[in-house]
């Protein structure tokens, strides 16, 4: 099956999630979000933006933050 979601830059992961450029770099690097690294920058599906954030969510539950 093909999907036709589109891509998002690093700069719009940022304004959609409202976290720091510093947070979403150390998600990559830890390969926590999942990213493509097309031509000179960093490329990611919605889809693997919300699984990152909802991943993360599920683990500050449990303090009750």
């Amino acid at each position: 099956m093909e999907s036709n979601e589109k891509y998002m830059r690093l700069n719009e992961v940022k304004d959609y999630t409202t976290l720091s450029y510093r947070i979403i770099n150390n998600a990559i690097k830890s390969g926590e979000l999942k990213s493509t690294f097309i031509g000179n920058r960093h490329l990611f599906k919605l889809t693997w933006v919300d699984n990152w954030l909802e991943s993360n969510t599920k683990q500050t539950k449990k303090w009750g933050w």
